[in-house]
């Protein structure tokens, strides 16, 4: 039941994270360099400034991150799922991998 509710927070989480693309219009004034950059496309120097939009869900963009977010979630659910199904006292193979993890960033973190 838990790894249920871990997707869902993360999937609420990203469409609440989720950057809608802005729509730029040309103005008096902006040269189409200016346009472009600030659009977020690909500039002369550095990243876009929004992540790229793959697919619409309703009104909702998907973006590469939100997908790649997905993907590496439920690695790390079905991961979990699997070296913990027959947890040890004492831990060895993917248990002691994942509680390693945990501990890891839990100290981190603390």
């Amino acid at each position: 039941m838990k790894p249920i509710f871990a997707a869902l927070f993360l999937l609420v989480a990203s469409v609440f994270l989720s950057v809608a693309e802005e729509p730029v219009t040309l103005s008096a004034g902006h040269d189409q360099a200016a346009v472009h950059a600030a659009a977020g496309k690909v500039a002369e120097e550095g990243l876009p400034l929004n992540s790229v939009v793959l697919f619409h869900v309703g009104p909702l963009p998907v973006s590469n991150s939100m997908v790649v977010t997905w993907i590496v979630a439920l690695f790390l659910i079905v991961f979990a799922q699997i070296a913990t199904r027959n947890a040890k006292l004492i831990p060895e193979g993917a248990q002691n991998f994942w509680e390693w993890i945990v501990e890891s960033l839990y100290g981190f973190l603390e």
